[in-house]
């Protein structure tokens, strides 16, 4: 390929070659050394390129470090830097109750969070490979050393319950939304593993603040379907005293009617007669404790009720695609909850940056694991040419900086010559 002349022109070391490798990345541009020549028969001596020495970017030679004794380690790093950015208060307020554990549960979470399949036997492999180990060092992540971890965590449902009030502290009650899904697991294709060809399922019960689509907890029950028990069962476990059930797809039951009639500040969304049809003209029901009776839902809480059904719908689906894979930490509730959690914030973020008008969720987060960041450099404030991104496409560089996880280069003003500006229209 012809190099351009700027290029060509930028001063470099002597016995030196520009080569164009032709990718789309700030390393496009590498300056080979000279190492020598060949004689062929009748031409002149041919020369020989050695080692890449540097690279061209921005219009300067920028040196590439390289000691064979001690190599530039590269890790994982784009999908981890965004799930760890949009959850810094999730992390705060595990320390609060769980200071020992904290890292264990934030480092198992960011892992599941962008790699929604990964199985307990991976998750040292990976913490191993990605920046999760940067940001938190340290920690060993044996098959059995998870469970320890689980087991002592699910010991302490009263720091569970606790850890739940302060995430929802700050909802107030008609912000709180409880919903119900169903997850199907297949072991045989999500875990890779040809153990059952049966697939298992399993009821997911879980409670949101409509206004920002937060995850505040959830529980998991070994049912196939959604039934009025398990969302009294939800209700009664986690002290749940506020807020509003969607039972869009489940009838009102005389037990839990008669439960929910003791916290006037637990309302209920319900199909008429229970009807699971979906009908756009279906009437839905709610429960108005101001004059004892139950009223068609009004003009009132329309507006809450579509933020419901909106967030709702984005929920399930996040619900579905990670606790779809089954055992180990996919069988922790508390973590199943922050790993929701850090995704749907994932969702929001990569809505509002506008890369979900070209590309999927998935497609994202694949591509956010290709973007590699020499190990030295993840904990410090990148920049988008601070030569410390492994061979990263100005594509995912593009995408790193609408995502706020990287900085453009600060342009340096202009140097204006002494004196004052010469007048518009005045002669040179």
């Amino acid at each position: 390929m012809v190099i351009p002349e700027d290029i060509r022109k930028v001063e470099r070391p002597v016995n030196t070659v520009v080569i164009d490798s032709g990718k789309d990345s700030p390393h496009r541009y590498a300056v080979r050394e000279r190492a020598g020549s060949k004689y062929v028969p009748g031409h002149n001596n041919q020369p020989v390129n050695g080692k890449v020495i540097g690279h061209i970017i921005d219009g300067k030679f920028v040196p590439k470090s390289e000691n064979p004794e001690n190599p530039i380690e590269h890790r994982s790093y784009g999908a981890i830097a965004l799930a760890r950015s949009v959850s810094e208060d999730i992390c705060s307020d595990l320390q609060k109750k769980f200071p020992e554990k904290a890292s264990y549960i934030m480092a198992i979470s960011l892992l599941r969070a962008t790699l929604p399949e990964i199985t307990d036997n991976r998750i040292q492999t990976e913490y191993d490979d990605t920046a999760v180990g940067v940001f938190l060092p340290d920690l060993s992540f044996s098959e059995n050393k998870i469970q320890v971890h689980l087991k002592e965590l699910e010991s302490k449902k009263n720091d569970i319950f606790d850890y739940y009030r302060i995430r929802s502290a700050s909802t107030e009650s008609k912000n709180l939304a409880i919903a119900g899904t169903t997850v199907t697991w297949n072991q045989g294709i999500m875990g890779y593993r040809a153990v059952s060809d049966t697939p298992f399922e399993t009821t997911v019960i879980y409670a949101y603040d409509i206004e920002t689509g937060d995850i505040l907890f959830l529980n998991t029950y070994p049912h196939r379907e959604i039934s009025p028990t398990l969302f009294l069962n939800f209700v009664l476990n986690n002290t749940v005293r506020s807020g509003t059930i969607l039972l869009n797809d489940v009838p009102v039951s005389e037990e839990l009617g008669e439960e929910l009639e003791r916290y006037p500040n637990l309302h209920y969304i319900a199909k008429e007669d229970g009807s699971t049809s979906d009908d756009d003209d279906t009437r839905f029901y709610y429960t108005d404790r101001s004059d004892d009776r139950t009223r068609f839902v009004s003009d009132v809480i329309q507006n809450d009720l579509e933020k419901i059904m909106e967030k709702r719908s984005v929920l399930d689906r996040i619900i579905r695609s990670y606790l779809c894979n089954g055992g180990g930490a996919c069988n922790n509730d508390l973590i199943n909850t922050v790993v929701t959690g850090i995704a749907y914030r994932m969702f929001k973020r990569m809505c509002d940056s506008g890369l979900l008008k070209d590309y999927t969720f998935g497609q994202v987060l694949r591509d956010l694991q290709n973007v590699t960041r020499a190990v030295n450099g993840i904990l410090e404030t990148p920049t988008r040419h601070d030569n410390l991104w492994a061979d990263t496409s100005n594509r995912l560089l593009d995408m790193m900086e609408s995502l706020g996880l990287c900085s453009p280069e600060p342009t340096i003003p202009e140097k204006r010559g002494r004196g004052r500006p010469r007048k518009a229209g005045k002669p040179e």
